[in-house]
């Protein structure tokens, strides 16, 4: 007897209902379509890649529980766990059956788990005195929105001063387990730890001063660093600082501009802020900040996608005018140029980011040049470095060659330059005994030494005011 072949659902309409970060009709009906197809197992397995790419895999697990499914009895293989960034990177797979199969409900107790470790990061650091410390991005959409189950692999923290940065650093990489991997210092920095805690890869953003553009001596101009700004939250009992709900939304609409387009994760956000706020935030605040970083076609394009999906305003209508109906999202390109001429001037600016853009590739390929060796490759390279005085890397600064068992490092030119603060993460850099601790997973979800990267550790010495 022939076998009907199977009828594939269609499968976008099932993410979008599936993702949606509430309990509403839509998702109920996406839920429930999903489990009534007679090949629910395949189906679930087809719609779980697409709903980890699109970091909404929480949102489904609740709405398909609430739907009246087994999480424990549906499975998907090892291996799609193991293919699936970015849950694959930041945690090992949960328990797998004989036959090698992970059920839908031990991956939602392992992202649990993984919220709960974060927490238990933030604690550790309130309870330090680090009483400055503000919590932005997906944290602080979770603590300010508790009915919100967002996912969030990592934490992004702000503090307002360089000084303030290497305490917590010191906190973070002396007394917690964690490793400094990266870091991009300019007019403002990032600086990037981890740690591995029971399978489970921890990730700490820790923003110095503001928020980073791609050109590293010209932030955004937000308030998200700025305590006055902020309110407190709580976090596992602990009383924390969260940056404020309007600095919320503004970082959700670098989002569109990072990332070309306003989908996923974003729009959710978007949508539940301004379901939730949207009519009383302070859009004074929120119209001139997006209008002095050149934000307001990104803002009017989040707005719009969130209050078309949601069917109804959810904004003021006097406040999609004051952003200019007629605003047109750039490209990352076009928007760097007009920041820097509104910033430096309509021939400085463009002329800043050229330079730039270029000085930054410079650098990238003569690390690459170096580390292949030979001595014409040697001798392009070191061409290569007085065309890039813009950047170098704290490896530079380290008074001895990295251990060879790092991998190729800059330390060996013994340059022995200045890069002003930067000098205060020498000590923060990995080591030899820290090689175990820099084991990060690739994102097919092994775990290997990452070899050194100097690229990594990033900073600009421009001056362009």
């Amino acid at each position: 007897m022939a076998v009907a072949p199977r009828t594939i659902p269609d499968l976008a309409l099932l993410v979008a209902g599936l993702s949606s970060p509430f309990e509403d009709e839509i998702s109920a009906r996406a839920a429930g379509a999903a489990l009534d197809d007679p090949n629910v197992q395949d189906t679930l397995r087809d719609l779980y890649p697409r709903l980890v790419r699109k970091k909404t895999i929480t949102h489904a697990l609740s709405h398909l529980e609430r739907a009246g499914a087994d999480l424990d009895a549906i499975t998907i293989p090892e291996s799609l766990f193991a293919s699936a960034y970015p849950l694959n990177r930041i945690m090992a797979p949960p328990a797998a059956t004989r036959s090698g199969e992970i059920s839908l409900a031990s991956i939602g107790r392992s992202l649990a788990r993984h919220q709960e470790l974060i927490e238990r990061v933030i604690v550790e650091l309130a309870g330090a005195g680090s009483d400055r410390l503000i919590l932005a991005k997906g944290q602080a959409y979770r603590a300010r929105y508790p009915g919100y189950h967002r996912y969030s692999s990592d934490l992004d923290v702000f503090v307002p001063s360089w000084d303030d940065a290497i305490s917590v650093l010191r906190l973070l990489c002396r007394q917690m387990g964690f490793a400094l991997h990266g870091c991009k210092v300019g007019a403002v920095a990032v600086l990037k730890s981890f740690r591995r805690t029971a399978g489970h890869e921890l990730n700490v953003g820790l923003y110095a001063g503001g928020f980073p553009t791609p050109l590293l001596s010209l932030p955004f101009r937000l308030g998200v660093a700025d305590p006055s700004r902020a309110g407190a939250v709580e976090v596992g009992g602990a009383r924390v600082l969260a940056c404020s709900v309007e600095d919320l939304l503004l970082s959700s609409a670098l989002r569109p501009l990072l990332d070309r387009e306003v989908a996923g994760r974003a729009l959710n956000d978007a949508r539940y802020l301004l379901r939730s706020d949207g009519m009383n935030l302070d859009w004074d605040y929120v119209v001139a900040t997006a209008a002095r970083n050149e934000l307001q076609a990104f803002l009017l394009g989040l707005v719009r996608s969130a209050e078309r999906t949601d069917g109804r305003e959810l904004v003021p209508p006097e406040a999609i005018l004051r952003l200019g109906s007629e605003a047109k999202p750039l490209g990352t390109r076009s928007w760097l140029i007009r920041y820097a001429r509104a910033s430096l001037g309509p021939v400085r600016g463009p002329r800043f980011v050229i330079l730039d853009r270029l000085q930054v590739r410079l650098f990238r390929a003569e690390i690459g040049l170096r580390r292949r060796g030979g001595a014409g490759r040697t001798a392009a390279a070191s061409i290569m470095a007085l065309l890039r005085p813009r950047f170098r890397a704290v490896c530079e600064l380290r008074s001895e060659p990295a251990p060879a068992e790092l991998g190729y490092c800059l330390s060996r030119l013994r340059r022995g330059r200045r890069a002003g603060q930067a000098e205060a993460l020498v000590g923060f850099l990995p080591d030899r005994g820290q090689e175990s601790l820099l084991r990060k997973r690739t994102t097919v979800g092994d775990v290997h030494a990452q070899p050194h990267r100097c690229e990594a550790f990033l900073v600009s010495r421009a001056r362009p005011r």
